[in-house]
């Protein structure tokens, strides 16, 4: 797709492309979690399942989950798996109750990078639907 018309334009420039025309396929920003879609209800009984992007320069070394129901009770943790370079997959266990959970990933650095923003304080959170 993004070499199609580069045949073109080396016809009418009367050479071939220069290099540094070429994509670069380096992530330059900053590190960040991506989650394409946050839902914030579920049907009761569902598994609600997470795809987890995490954009950095070099790959991450965890990515977690941390999942409780709502009311204050203690954190569960759950290990989010690797799909392919930068995207992770991970499932909330299934829904009876409403909850809250929030993402971590520790960087090649050692920098923790969290999803929501504003976690552990405010979370991303669930209601579940009958």
């Amino acid at each position: 797709l993004l070499e199609r018309h580069d045949a073109a334009l080396g016809n009418a420039l009367g050479q071939e492309l220069p290099p540094e025309l070429d994509p670069d396929l380096t992530y330059h920003g900053t590190a960040r979690l991506v989650v394409p879609t946050a839902r914030s209800v579920v049907l009761r009984g569902e598994t609600l399942a997470l795809k987890i992007i995490v954009l950095d320069r070099r790959p991450v070394k965890s990515v977690t989950v941390h999942h409780r129901a709502l009311g204050g009770s203690p954190w569960q943790t759950l290990a989010a798996d690797h799909q392919a370079r930068g995207v992770w997959r991970a499932q909330l266990p299934v829904a009876d109750e409403d909850c809250e959970y929030f993402i971590e990933a520790e960087s090649a650095e050692s920098k923790t990078l969290r999803w929501p923003p504003t976690a552990p304080e405010l979370n991303q959170t669930v209601v579940v639907s009958p």
